[in-house]
């Protein structure tokens, strides 16, 4: 049985960053006071999916990419370290967060919230508006349209991709994490 190890640092420099490690077995997870554990699955999740790359490389859909999975500035970094960014990264998932906030209309567990910002950042707004917009979608009350709507956005430069696949599959674990824990109560 894997055992794992709950320390909650309460730095001040650790308010600004939800920056967490979180690994199982023989692992210290840092937890941010202010953030939920489903928020440090999701960061770990978008790392993960995301990769690390220190200079500017073009994405599977072709986009000008840096670090985990930045955007925005890519064009004006040459390089970055990891600290950098893990910075970037959680400016772009709190951007992430307020689309989501903005654009669901029914309330979200965190779980389903961490999922929803994980796929934001990877799909964008556009995509997170088509996934919970319209008939029998989340914002007309069916939570259950995201379970099998999400692994639809899994192609990346006109292919599916392994990848997505895997990503959609661990973004469900945490759409579905409370009913999980319910479940085991």
């Amino acid at each position: 049985m894997k055992t794992l190890l709950l320390l909650a640092v309460f730095s001040p420099a650790l308010l600004e960053l939800p920056s967490f490690q979180f690994k199982q077995e023989k692992q210290i997870v840092v937890v941010h006071p202010q953030r939920p554990i489903e928020w440090v699955q999701m960061v770990e999740i978008v790392k993960e999916s995301e990769g690390f790359r220190a200079e500017p490389y073009l994405c599977p859909a072709g986009v000008l990419t840096i670090g985990y999975g930045h955007t925005a500035t890519a064009k004006q970094l040459d390089a970055v370290t990891q600290s950098e960014a893990h910075k970037l990264l959680v400016e772009d998932l709190k951007k992430a967060e307020s689309h989501v906030d903005r654009i669901v209309t029914v309330p979200l567990d965190d779980g389903q919230k961490a999922c929803l910002v994980s796929f934001t950042f990877n799909c964008g707004q556009g995509s997170l508006k088509q996934l919970v917009n319209g008939p029998d979608r989340l914002n007309s009350g069916n939570y259950n349209s995201v379970n099998k709507i999400l692994p639809l956005y899994r192609m990346g430069g006109g292919k599916v991709l392994k990848g997505l696949e895997k990503r959609r599959k661990k973004e469900l674990t945490l759409w579905r994490s409370s009913d999980t824990m319910l479940a085991s109560k």
